[in-house]
């Protein structure tokens, strides 16, 4: 009865204790206004696969595709990125030591550089090339495909060649502009010169000082918009465009001028995802209104990517004026997926 007794004395104080921490907290809402420190590094890896789903030809349909090519640009960066905050900041202590905040961020940048091929990327899949009567599509890939006789669901011997893969531009899109927008919370910890100063000199006539560090984590969305046609973005078949495939020349990578089509020419660029940031820092506050930062921004698993799905057609002409052109329709998928790397912000905060 006495343990029961106790347990319950030590629960009331406990809670009185945080109750008292809540009711004695400082709380004050801030606007935020920050700049990125050099630039933030892009890596872009990038794909074209030529398809063909055959699912509605018979019961039995497969989903072939020709060999996935792969790519990836480097030297990418987003500069000048602008940020913007608005949330609450709770002081926990007297003296200032102990904070938290939560906030609302959007960040803006109108120079996002793709970057340039790494052409020693360049290279098709590494998928066995399926034997003449396999069906497994996810373990192999084929050049080709059969026509099936309609209701039947057996195949005739018109075969069908898939497109080429266009190969990849030596750049894409420049001077995009990116926008993010997230939410976050912090933890700092703070030594409190001012109380510090009055504490052991005696000097009075200074305005409240704090130095210390902090860090936190958030979650946020991004996109990256050209907004403008730009015949480096997906566009990369018109006639007389450089691309690079990896071909059988030049340690498997060679220069090809492309004579296709155009495949949109209004398309624009736009990329999207979303994913976890760490940031760590440290502030200075001046007066009880003021608060300086500057700090790391982390991003984690985050990734923005991009797909496109053209029509095309086969590149041999039907059989035979009857034959229906459905079966000879193909599809190329483009795929971009970004990564930004870690930068540094420095931003300026008023507290009310």
């Amino acid at each position: 009865m006495m343990q029961k007794i106790s347990g319950g004395i030590l629960l009331c104080s406990m809670m009185y204790g945080l109750s008292n921490i809540v009711y004695g907290a400082k709380f004050q809402f801030f606007l935020g206004l920050g700049q990125s420190i050099g630039d933030a590094k892009l890596t872009t890896e990038s794909t074209n696969q030529m398809t063909h789903n055959t699912s509605t030809v018979n019961s039995a349909g497969q989903y072939y595709y020709m060999n996935t090519q792969h790519g990836q640009y480097n030297n990418g960066n987003v500069k000048n990125i602008t940020s913007g905050y608005a949330g609450v900041e709770a002081t926990i202590d007297k003296q200032g030591i102990f904070t938290v905040r939560g906030y609302a961020t959007v960040s803006y940048s109108n120079n996002a550089d793709f970057g340039n091929l790494d052409r020693n990327s360049v290279h098709d899949g590494n998928m066995r090339q399926c034997n003449t009567n396999e069906t497994t599509a996810s373990e192999c890939w084929r050049d080709s495909f059969y026509i099936p006789v309609i209701g039947s669901g057996t195949s005739t011997a018109t075969e069908v060649k898939f497109n080429p893969n266009p190969g990849f531009s030596d750049s894409i899109t420049k001077n995009a502009t990116m926008i993010t927008y997230g939410i976050g919370a912090d933890i700092g910890i703070n030594i409190p010169i001012t109380f510090l100063v009055q504490r052991f000199t005696g000097y009075k006539k200074l305005i409240p000082l704090r130095i210390g560090v902090y860090g936190g984590a958030g979650y946020e969305f991004a996109t990256y918009n050209l907004g403008y046609w730009d015949n480096r973005t997906y566009n990369n078949t018109t006639t007389g465009g450089i691309t690079w495939d990896p071909g059988t020349g030049n340690n498997g990578r060679q220069t090809t001028n492309v004579d296709g089509v155009i495949l949109n020419a209004n398309d624009t660029f736009y990329m999207a995802g979303a994913g976890m940031f760490a940031r760590v820092g440290a502030s200075v506050y001046i007066s009880n209104n003021l608060r300086l930062d500057i700090g790391v921004k982390f991003p984690i698993n985050f990734t923005t990517e991009s797909t496109k799905w053209y029509q095309r057609n086969a590149i041999d002409a039907p059989s035979s004026p009857t034959e229906d052109p459905t079966y000879r329709q193909q599809n190329l998928i483009q795929n971009y997926k970004t990564t930004i790397q870690s930068y540094w912000q420095f931003s300026v905060n008023v507290l009310f």
